[in-house]
C-alpha cells in the first residue's frame, strides 16, 4: 500500500535519462508536478514521453500526458562557479506502480494512503 501523502512532496529520482537525476514530486488536489535537477551539467526529459520516477518508498511514479518547462538554471559565482539546472514537469494523468502490487492511477482529489 502506497505511503504517499497528498500535498506533501516526495523527493525522488527519474528513471528516464540514464542520468539518475534527483527532485521532488508533488501530488495533490491542486498540482501533479516534478521538479528534475542537476549540478552536473545540462538535460532535458521529454515531456511528450512518459516519465518514471522512483520515491523513497521504493515505488515508481510514472507522469503521462506531461507539459515540460524550458530548463532553467541559478548560478553563483564565489571561489568556484556554481551551477544548478533544474526542469519542471507538469503531468495530468499520474500512475503509482508498486513493486509489488498492482499499478493505482492517482488523480486530483486522490487519498493516498
Amino acid at each position: 500500500m502506497s505511503k504517499m501523502e497528498s500535498g506533501k512532496p516526495l523527493h525522488g529520482v527519474e528513471l528516464v535519462t540514464g542520468q539518475s537525476l534527483t527532485g521532488t514530486i508533488l501530488i495533490s488536489e491542486s498540482e501533479l508536478r516534478a521538479d528534475i535537477y542537476s549540478y552536473a551539467g545540462h538535460f532535458h526529459i521529454n515531456g511528450e514521453q512518459p516519465v518514471f520516477l522512483q520515491i523513497g518508498t521504493i515505488e515508481i511514479v510514472s507522469l503521462h500526458s506531461n507539459i515540460t518547462t524550458i530548463l532553467g538554471n541559478a548560478l553563483a559565482q564565489y571561489s568556484a562557479v556554481r551551477l544548478t539546472y533544474r526542469q519542471e514537469i507538469l503531468s495530468t494523468l499520474p500512475a503509482l506502480a508498486m513493486i509489488r502490487g498492482q499499478p493505482k492511477i492517482l488523480s486530483s482529489g486522490s487519498s493516498f494512503g
